[in-house]
């Protein structure tokens, strides 16, 4: 290994270890940037991803530190307001069974589609100053289709861009049953689905360095969101 290779490595090990902590990666987008070879599939050939995710949100936290106490607005459809402090959270969690299917349309070139076809959410909310409630929403999620494409493909180098929409195939209008005290369009938090168009926008890049075996690997995604029929970004 060249010196220059080792005084890469020692400096990403003392980025890694005096790195701080952050949250994991809990979306769609994140699936589709970090596979392998780029997120692309061999020409004329198919790749079938099932995944079960589950999110435990017991831990209370106000940004990124503890708290004892954890407050939100209700988004009041009904009304068009924002009730500021309606909600308590309490604790609850996020599970999904998701499908990732990848064709290679060339050797450059993959298509790609991506659903929760399970989503489950269930939450403890508190209204206070006494009453304690499970909210629970089951349904299909928003599908997401896009392609990739190798921009550059050499021994050495490698740039994938994509592009994808998400599809509003999620339910986002479900209603609180009667017997609870949160009536009407239930949270956005608890919606299966947004019910808005988005755009997710892709890029991953590797390089070889030197005869070595070490990559250096960088990846970027952004998604803009639109505004569903309920007027809610």
């Amino acid at each position: 290994m060249t010196r220059a290779c080792v005084r890469l490595v020692v400096a990403l090990l003392l980025a890694v270890a005096f790195a701080p902590t952050l949250s994991a990666c809990d979306s769609t987008g994140c699936l589709l940037v970090t596979r392998s070879a780029g997120g692309l599939v061999p020409r004329k050939s198919f790749r079938l991803d099932l995944s079960y995710r589950a999110t435990d949100d017991s831990q209370l936290m106000s940004g990124s530190d503890t708290a004892a106490r954890v407050t939100r607005p209700k988004v009041d459809f009904e009304h068009g307001l924002v009730r500021p402090g309606f909600h308590q959270d309490l604790g609850g969690s996020s599970r999904f069974l998701q499908v990732d299917v990848g064709y290679g349309l060339t050797g450059r070139t993959t298509l790609l589609a991506s659903a929760p076809v399970v989503t489950h959410r269930s939450y403890d909310v508190g209204h206070p100053p006494v009453l304690t409630e499970n909210y629970e929403t089951w349904s299909l999620g928003d599908t997401l289709v896009g392609v990739r494409h190798a921009v550059v493909a050499t021994a050495g180098t490698s740039l994938v861009l994509g592009a994808g929409v998400e599809m509003p195939t999620g339910e986002y209008r479900l209603v609180s049953p009667e017997a609870l005290f949160d009536i009407g369009v239930l949270d956005p938090m608890l919606q299966p689905g947004s019910g808005s168009w988005d755009v997710l926008l892709n890029a991953q890049s590797s390089r070889r360095l030197g005869a070595g075996g070490l990559d250096l690997t960088g990846a970027f995604s952004y998604q803009a969101n639109t505004t569903n029929d309920l007027s809610y970004s």
